[in-house]
Order: structure tokens, then sequence, then C-alpha cells
């Protein structure tokens, strides 16, 4: 459907296909846990366990803790990432697990989305057209697909979404 903010399941295999070894890592990223540009951006190396295949940090918007599993097919894009991650222009940037080419942070900024024109590059290459479709409709493809199993706090929980229950003020953890 043209009107959705979805990628199909297809589109989200061209995107991977057609990316290269970082930004597929972080397009499995954003399929596997949710994680929008901001989030991704701030990844530091420290936070992604790869012996038990979690990673852990808050969530950038709203500083919630999230704790989430990672796919076998993203731990493999993101060890592929790290090898042949460019080296960093400053310090400041020395333990994020993202940086450009040129050594910067993939943060946005105000006027400017790295992350952003480059996964609209790729869109283009790979010809998904559609209205309000970027790298931020993963968290919506997340989202709607996680909302199909009806645990809808485990969904939340994963994406990172600020408190909305007294139940969410009383539950310490997820199973």
């Amino acid at each position: 459907n043209e009107t959705e903010r979805l990628f199909t399941p297809a589109q989200v295999r061209l995107l991977i296909a057609a990316s290269g070894v970082q930004v597929r890592a972080m397009i499995f990223l954003g399929i596997n846990g949710a994680f929008g540009n901001t989030d991704i951006a701030n990844i530091k190396t420290s936070d992604i366990d790869f012996e038990s295949g979690w990673i852990t940090l808050p969530r950038q918007k709203t500083g919630k803790p999230r704790r989430c599993p990672l796919w076998p097919e993203t731990l493999e894009a993101l060890r592929k990432a790290m090898e042949k991650r460019p080296k960093p222009k400053d310090d400041d940037n020395s333990d994020l697990l993202f940086v450009t080419k040129y050594g910067d942070s993939w943060k946005p900024g105000k006027s400017d989305n790295p992350l952003t024109k480059e996964s609209s590059k790729i869109r283009e290459e790979v010809g998904i057209k559609g209205r309000g479709k970027s790298f931020y409709t993963l968290r919506h493809c997340f989202q709607t697909v996680g909302d199909e199993t009806r645990d809808f706090v485990a969904v939340s929980s994963l994406m990172g979404h600020s408190p909305q229950s007294i139940s969410d003020q009383y539950r310490e953890r997820i199973g």
C-alpha cells in the first residue's frame, strides 16, 4: 500500500542488499530493534554484548532504558561494520559504533541528517517510492509487526517508549 508508512519484507531485503556495510548494520538495527536515526548515531561499541546477543542503552528521545535481543544477522552485520569502521576524526567520536567515511558522527544536526540522506539515496536506487518513507519507517514496521503479537508491553519496552500507564510505573521487568 503506497499510503502506508511501511516497507514490505521484500523492500527491506532490497535496502539491505543495496547498502554499504555500515548502513546495512543500521538497517538491521532499525528493523530488529526499532532504533531510529538518533538512537543509531549514539550507539557505543560498549552497548553491544556480542556473546549474549543483546544491545543495552537508553533511548535518546526518552532516556528510557532499552534492552533488545539481536538477531544473528544483525550481529553479523554489526561485526562487519566494526571491522570496516573508519577512523574517527576526533576523540568525541572514538567510542561511537558508527562514524561516517570522513570520521564524523552520524548524529543529526538541526539542518542535516546524514542517515536520512544516505537512506534516501538507497531508496531511490532500488526504486522504493511512497510519501513519508524514510529510515524512520523501520520503526513503524517494528511497531506494526510487533503489535500483531498482542504483547504491547514488550513492544513498547523494546521501542523505548516512555511510560503511559500506572502499570508502567510498577513493572520492573518483562520476561
